[in-house]
């Protein structure tokens, strides 16, 4: 099937851009369970919707910051080109932070069914309590990845061993993805244990439901 009329085009990317987000959604929850089994079971259409809105809006940001940075580079290189060259570093070394700080936003929605909101604002709390951690983690993340991707583009695409590549690079990127919720759900949990308020002096430590014998 052959496209060439844009508009087209634009409804096949969207279909299959909504297609594959259900399916990504699907993916990451199935990981969720498997890295923490007492995940609480978020409905597959409302996390497919939260994930729609999660990229409507990441595809908003990156936008116009990009858009911004070029044209504040344009701009600032008609007088230095220099500076231009440096004004671009800076905007897209912005967008790589954001990136970092919002890292966490799928594990929200996936394991802990926050709105979209919420979700972004608990990343930011949590990569800022964990900066170096995350970081750490983030980097053997992305080495791993790529040392192992080096392997996998050895073999020749049409032999067996190709094959074999295919599955060694799905089971690869599982278990990290499966492995950054792990990390998520220990760090979130020390964030929240963290931020409880101290009980009250002479006050028992004990849960009510405890005590009950709930």
């Amino acid at each position: 099937m052959h496209l060439s009329e844009p508009g087209s085009i634009l409804l096949t990317w969207l279909g299959l851009t909504v297609v594959g987000l259900g399916m990504a959604a699907l993916y990451h929850l199935g990981l969720a369970r498997a890295a923490a089994p007492a995940a609480p079971r978020a409905p597959l259409l409302s996390l497919w919707l939260r994930v729609m809105t999660m990229a409507g809006l990441t595809y908003l940001g990156l936008g116009a910051i990009g858009l911004a940075s070029l044209v504040a580079a344009s701009l600032v290189t008609l007088i230095t080109p220099f500076l231009g060259t440096g004004v671009a570093f800076l905007g897209f070394s912005f967008l790589f932070w954001i990136a970092v700080y919002l890292v966490f936003t799928p594990h929200g929605l996936v394991r802990n069914q926050l709105d979209v909101a919420r979700a972004m604002r608990e990343s930011v709390r949590l990569v800022r309590r964990n900066f170096f951690a995350t970081v750490a983690f983030l980097t053997t993340v992305v080495l791993i990845s790529w040392l192992t991707n080096l392997i996998w583009e050895l073999p020749r695409p049409d032999s067996w061993f190709g094959a074999l590549a295919v599955i060694g690079h799905a089971f690869v990127s599982a278990m990290l993805i499966a492995a950054s919720y792990i990390f998520y759900v220990g760090r979130r949990e020390a964030m929240l244990a963290a931020e409880r308020p101290a009980p009250a002096a002479g006050g028992s430590t004990l849960d009510p439901r405890d005590a009950r014998g709930a």
